[in-house]
């Protein structure tokens, strides 16, 4: 019995993900928003090329039920520094070429996409702030709130019809 026990504790533990293994899920969805943000921003009408695959996998639903102080600052200043600046940028140029999307009949494409990254965003932030400390979870609210309110301003332009 005991060591049945200790098989399923081992395995367990081996299935939680660290916070490194976040932290680079992070840096991967950051590069790919840095590149569709460059593929967008020289859109001229054309054809759109294979822009990069912006889901990621996501390690932070399977973190472990809390997350130390240090860890959870690491994360807050990674995402501040990363998805907090990237995300609204590649929002603003999408938005700056809501006409050319417009007139290929990508507008819709691409405020459905946002809504998938809406969603996705939600889901990380929520699996993660539920594991900060009490004491940081404001900072984490506040980083994470620049990106949901990027991309749910980008999902109301483009449904806008006026813009």
């Amino acid at each position: 019995m005991l060591t049945l026990a200790l098989l399923l504790w081992s395995s367990t533990a081996l299935a939680l993900a660290t916070v490194t293994q976040v932290k680079n899920d992070i840096t991967t969805l950051d590069n790919n928003v840095r590149a569709l943000n460059s593929q967008t921003a020289l859109y001229n009408g054309d054809l759109l090329p294979a822009a990069p695959l912006l889901g990621s996998h996501s390690h932070s639903a399977l973190l472990p039920p809390s997350i130390i102080e240090s860890d959870a600052q690491s994360l807050i200043e990674h995402v501040s520094v990363t998805l907090a600046i990237d995300n609204p940028n590649a929002v603003n140029t999408l938005k700056g070429k809501k006409q050319l999307f417009k007139e290929q009949g990508l507008d819709g494409a691409i405020m459905a996409g946002l809504g998938l990254l809406l969603a996705g965003h939600e889901a990380f932030t929520n699996n993660v702030l539920q594991r900060l400390p009490e004491d940081q979870s404001a900072d984490g609210q506040e980083v994470t709130q620049i990106i949901t309110v990027a991309l749910t301003d980008g999902i109301h332009y483009f449904e806008s019809p006026r813009r």
